[in-house]
């Protein structure tokens, strides 16, 4: 008699089916498989149907299998190097159609959405580190007046905002705009998250009036203190310990923005766990104190230095090329670029980058055009924290 399966009978000849509820068995040879696959390009569903599963199996088998969770993520940085690689080498091809710039840009954004994505999560005091901030940027055709886009601005949010409406608080700016279409920022918070904000703020004794964002407090503090002309094409970077604010700006308009998932806390972890260093130690000789970590010697620090640097550089050079790729405007150059927060007061870090990407690498003074009153404030303290005030002054500037 055959077997039964599901209610189904199967016919002679036939192979025998898989039971729907069986996972698909686990293979060690599935490593170098998938490694295989993403030096491809080929995604996380085409490495599954390579395995004969599910593509959610592969992540339940990064779970279980340590061997597996290595190649697995390896398999898929592969796979985003190989798709950069093809959008840096159309990018710079002689061959004026060898890169279609608006496809490219969509299946970065659809492939690689922690990377490049269009709806940017941009950290400011969300509770655990969360975000609680959603920006993105829109084009309506035709163009509308004031009062058609104030009514119609929801509805254009649908689209865009990852959460219903009704639990989000939003605003909207207009950036530009000509005889065809509108440009428009819209940015979006969770209400859950900015009640958490509020209440934390009032309990401190004080009333909040605005929540901004990292990105857009930072360009404030450079705009007043640096007078920017139309033409000054500018990358601000605040270095956070977790995260990097990227902010491509001209004049006094923000061109492109990135969130980075690198920080000042990767260079502190390295020195820990490559030296032995406590917390503290790591924390001063990332910052070049002298004699900070007894027995080290420099020769044994400077490499793992480096080896941060460099993937903090490239990943700035990433968000310069995937700019170029996904703009019409190749006229636009980079000139310069202003670091701030934590991460930027470390030791020869704004030579390194400027030797690496080729451009002049400055901090920025968050108090180059604002009167200090040094009989309230220590200078030398105040020398010590400037990097760190760029955004507060942002935000301060808010309130002028």
């Amino acid at each position: 008699m055959p077997d039964i399966i599901e209610g189904e009978s199967q016919r002679e000849g036939e192979p025998k089916k898989r039971p729907p509820w069986r996972p698909s068995e686990y293979k060690p040879e599935y490593c170098e498989l998938v490694i295989e696959c993403g030096a491809q390009g080929q995604s996380i569903a085409e490495m599954a149907c390579a395995c004969g599963c599910h593509y959610n199996t592969l992540q339940d088998w990064a779970e279980r299998y340590p061997d597996f969770s290595k190649s697995f993520n390896h398999a898929k940085q592969l796979s985003l190097s190989w798709w950069e690689k093809q959008g840096r080498v159309g990018l710079y091809s002689s061959k004026e159609s060898s890169l279609n710039a608006g496809l490219y840009k969509v299946v970065m954004s659809a492939r690689f959405p922690q990377h490049y994505r269009e709806q940017k999560s941009i950290e400011h005091t969300g509770p655990g580190g969360g975000p609680i901030q959603q920006e993105t940027h829109i084009t309506t055709r035709p163009p509308m007046s004031r009062e058609e886009l104030e009514e119609s601005i929801d509805w254009h949010a649908e689209e865009h905002i990852p959460y219903d409406l009704a639990d989000v608080s939003l605003d909207y700016q207009v950036t530009s705009g000509d005889a065809d279409s509108t440009h428009v920022l819209i940015a979006a918070c969770k209400r859950e998250r900015i009640d958490n904000i509020k209440q934390a703020i009032q309990l401190a004794g004080k009333q909040p009036v605005v929540i901004d964002v990292d990105t857009f407090a930072l360009q404030n503090c450079y705009e007043v203190n640096y007078n920017p002309a139309e033409d000054d094409v500018v990358t601000l970077l605040n270095i956070g310990a977790s995260t990097m604010n990227v902010n491509i700006v001209k004049g006094s308009r923000s061109l492109f923005t990135r969130d980075i998932t690198v920080g000042g806390s990767q260079f502190t972890d390295v020195l820990q766990r490559s030296l032995g260093l406590n917390f503290q130690q790591a924390e001063a000789v990332k910052r070049g104190v002298h004699d900070a970590a007894d027995g080290i010697e420099e020769k044994a620090i400077e490499p793992l230095m480096n080896n941060v640097t460099e993937i903090v550089a490239m990943e700035i050079q990433k968000t310069f090329d995937f700019y170029r790729a996904t703009t019409e405007d190749n006229e636009t150059v980079v000139q310069k670029i202003l670091i701030s927060g934590g991460g930027s007061k470390l030791a020869g870090l704004a030579q390194e980058l400027s030797q690496r990407l080729e451009l002049p690498v400055e901090i920025l003074d968050p108090f180059r055009n604002i009167r200090v009153d040094n009989k309230k404030f220590d200078s030398e303290y105040l020398s010590e924290i400037v990097p760190e005030m760029a955004v507060a002054v942002g935000l301060a500037m808010r309130g002028v």
